[in-house]
C-alpha cells in the first residue's frame, strides 16, 4: 500500500463526507443568499445536497449492504449507495452548471477543472480504500444526476431563472 495515496485518498474522503459538505454548502448558500442576494441559486444548491444526502441515508438503511471486510478504513454506515460519490457528483453537476454562466474565463475553467478533479478523486478514493465497489459508485452517480435533473423541473429552479441570477 502506497502511504501517499492512502493519505491523499483518506483526506479526499474526509473533506467529502456528509458533515463536512453540509457545513460547507450551508456556508456557501448563506453567502450567496445574504452577500449576493442569490435566493434561487442558494435554494437550488441546498435542495440538491439535502435531497441527495437524505436519499442516500434512506437507501443505506433500506438496503443495508455491509462494507467489505478488506476495507482499509473503518466506516460506520452501510456501503450502498456511496454518499461520498453521490455528493461529489452533485458538486460536479452544480459547478459545471454555474461555470456555464461565468463570464471570467479563468474562473470558468477553474470551476470545471476542480469539478472533474473532485469527482474523479472521490471515486478513486472510495475504490482505493475498498469501502465501495463499482455498483455502489455507478448507482450513486445516477442517483445524483437524477436528483439534479428533477430539481431543474421545479418551477422556481428552471434554468432560465437560475441563469439570470448567476449572471447578475
Amino acid at each position: 500500500m502506497d502511504s501517499f495515496l492512502f493519505s491523499f485518498f483518506k483526506a479526499v474522503s474526509f473533506f467529502g463526507n456528509e458533515m463536512a459538505l453540509i457545513v460547507l454548502i450551508t456556508l456557501i448558500s448563506l453567502i450567496l443568499l445574504f452577500s449576493y442576494n442569490k435566493k434561487k441559486l442558494s435554494a437550488f444548491i441546498l435542495f440538491n445536497y439535502l435531497i441527495t444526502i437524505g436519499t442516500v441515508i434512506i437507501l443505506k438503511y433500506i438496503i443495508q449492504k455491509p462494507r467489505s471486510l478488506l476495507a482499509l478504513v473503518e466506516e460506520k454506515t452501510y456501503a450502498f449507495p456511496s454518499g461520498h460519490v453521490a455528493l461529489a457528483t452533485t458538486t460536479f453537476l452544480l459547478l459545471f452548471f454555474i461555470a456555464k454562466y461565468v463570464k471570467n474565463k479563468f474562473w470558468k475553467i477553474f470551476l470545471e477543472i476542480f469539478a472533474i478533479f473532485w469527482l474523479v478523486s472521490t471515486i478513486f478514493a472510495r475504490l482505493y480504500l475498498k469501502v465501495h465497489d463499482w455498483p455502489d459508485i455507478v448507482t450513486s452517480i445516477f442517483l445524483a444526476v437524477f436528483i439534479f435533473i428533477l430539481a431543474l423541473t421545479i418551477p422556481s429552479f428552471k434554468k432560465s431563472f437560475l441563469a439570470k441570477e448567476i449572471k447578475k
